[in-house]
């Protein structure tokens, strides 16, 4: 067990971080005050050094959604939103909204792949002959026509495209991993191949074949069986694309029925190859083992609004992973205390202003970590208000860092500079949102980097994603990834806590322009 860090002890950091948070906001906000604009100098550093060195304590052990040091945290960031002057936005009037959970496993004895007709199918077992890049999303039955696409590349432009005579919509496409020769060293478009090309023409998922899967199986499928899976109760997934990551024998029976030697599927060398839809279907069960949790929890807080009718959402996950087997504790002071914080500090800014125009709705979500399910259950089954009057969101996660000299191993994305920060969003630069954010990143002298676009897979990492699939306009502050992600060393001395105070005012100045839109 890891010696723990020279920290406020609980206690005393409960005391003393309640006192402080009381004491920031006395005066209640009532809606005869004026709205005033933040400025720099309305957010305390010392207040984001005490939030995130009290999430971030050895003594709330990892903030895990189902262990009682979650449960501290959401009541510590409940009864700080209190004193502010916000009202419980859960459906009982508190702020804790509860997560339903089912937590669990694939059943391995009983899941298959079944590739041929319904009757005397060729059946093959989970783990042992293919994998599930995400088993937590595939429905228990999933059943469709075959059809083969080579490398799944659509470059007319190049005089390559593999869907020219193939219709994949509503099936399951089976791929090789590379590229063809002609295209080795050739920039594509993006969407052009993988699963971006084959979901936008309908299909329902993809049979990856890829060498350097094959090359280490054994290795890769290592506690398969035991990997967990987090699952709504009483729901069916939404609909998501699927990949099927071909173990040595599926790609032994896709052999037989493609008449291609398994070596040139595994190993295509740039060979060209030519698709076709195929007499056989394919049927995949995934049949769970789930037992109900309890004990995780979104904090969700509404500041009322002179007009009450639409919302600005400010949020961000104050859940982490759990303790090592060993005991020692991840503190996840950048994952996500860091975030956790910033929103806490510009909930209590905005607050501070006075009475907006729209309603704030600030919520913290728990199960961040299990697969967003906690931004997913309250999206999808249980709103505090219809999801159409939430015109925007600003979602903050891991904004704590910047790259120094120290950090010479590149982790991608990597660590923005410390004048920095990620911005990701679906919205055009001339949108409202991305109007105010520009104004507030050239106020508190914050450069924004549109690198990664919502078409990118980091833009789904977060629960900002979950708004963004209803229709809400969402962006997502980021600062990189690092050595310590998701591990016990990441601790509040490695944070910037000049730019996390910068990043603070960001959202609360972005958040009251967004709050005030007649100024």
């Amino acid at each position: 067990m890891r010696v723990p860090h020279s920290k406020t002890t609980l206690s005393a950091a409960m005391a003393v971080s309640l006192a402080f948070v009381v004491n920031s906001c006395a005066a209640a906000v009532t809606p005869a005050q004026q709205p005033a604009a933040p400025s720099t100098e309305t957010v305390d550093e010392s207040r984001l050094r005490q939030h995130v060195e009290f999430l971030a304590s050895d003594e709330l052990g990892s903030r895990h959604s189902f262990d009682p040091g979650s449960r501290i945290a959401a009541r510590y960031l409940a009864e700080a939103l209190r004193s502010y002057g916000y009202r419980g936005g859960a459906p009982d009037g508190s702020f804790l909204q509860p997560i339903p959970l089912d937590s669990g496993s694939v059943d391995g004895a009983n899941a298959y792949l079944a590739l041929g007709a319904p009757d005397g199918a060729r059946r093959l077992p989970f783990v042992e002959a293919y994998m599930l890049e995400t088993p937590a999303t595939v429905p228990e039955r999933l059943e469709a026509d075959l059809v083969f696409v080579g490398y799944g590349i659509s470059a007319p432009e190049h005089g390559h495209d593999d869907f020219a005579e193939v219709d994949v919509a509503g099936t399951i496409a089976v791929a090789v991993k590379g590229r063809p020769a002609a295209l080795e060293n050739t920039e594509l478009p993006r969407g052009a191949e993988g699963n971006a090309a084959l979901a936008s023409r309908g299909a329902l998922g993809l049979i990856v074949i890829s060498e350097g899967l094959l090359s280490s199986y054994e290795r890769f499928t290592h506690g398969a069986l035991d990997r967990r899976i987090m699952r709504i109760p009483n729901t069916t997934p939404e609909p998501a694309f699927q990949v099927i990551q071909a173990g040595p024998p599926l790609v032994e029976a896709l052999s037989a029925i493609l008449g291609i030697e398994k070596s040139a599927l595994a190993s295509p060398g740039g060979r060209v190859f030519t698709p076709r839809r195929l007499s056989e279907r394919i049927r995949v069960e995934t049949p769970l083992r789930m037992v109900r949790r309890a004990g995780a929890y979104n904090v969700i807080g509404i500041l009322d609004g002179q007009e009450g009718g639409d919302f600005v959402g400010l949020t961000a996950h104050y859940d982490h992973l759990p303790r090592w087997a060993d005991g020692t504790v991840n503190n996840g002071a950048d994952d996500n205390a860091s975030g956790t914080a910033a929103v806490l500090e510009a909930a209590r800014v905005v607050a501070a202003a006075g009475a907006p125009e729209r309603s704030a709705l600030v919520i913290f979500f728990g199960a961040e970590e299990l697969d967003l399910s906690g931004s997913e259950y309250l999206t999808r089954f249980a709103p505090p208000m219809p999801i159409e009057r939430i015109r925007a969101v600003l979602n903050a996660d891991m904004v704590g860092r910047s790259r120094t000299p120290a950090d010479t191993a590149r982790v991608f994305p990597e660590l923005s500079a410390p004048g920095e920060v990620y911005a990701l969003t679906a919205d055009p630069p001339t949108s409202p949102l991305r109007t105010a954010l520009a104004a507030a990143a050239r106020k508190h002298g914050l450069a924004l980097d549109f690198t990664f676009g919502s078409r990118s897979f980091v833009f789904r990492w977060s629960d900002h994603y979950s708004f963004h699939k209803r229709g809400v306009p969402v962006l997502y502050l980021y600062t990189g990834h690092h050595q310590q992600y998701h591990e016990p060393t990441d601790d509040p001395d490695m944070l910037d806590w000049d730019k996390l105070a910068r990043i603070a005012a960001l959202i609360a100045e972005t958040g009251h322009t967004l709050l005030n839109p007649r100024e």
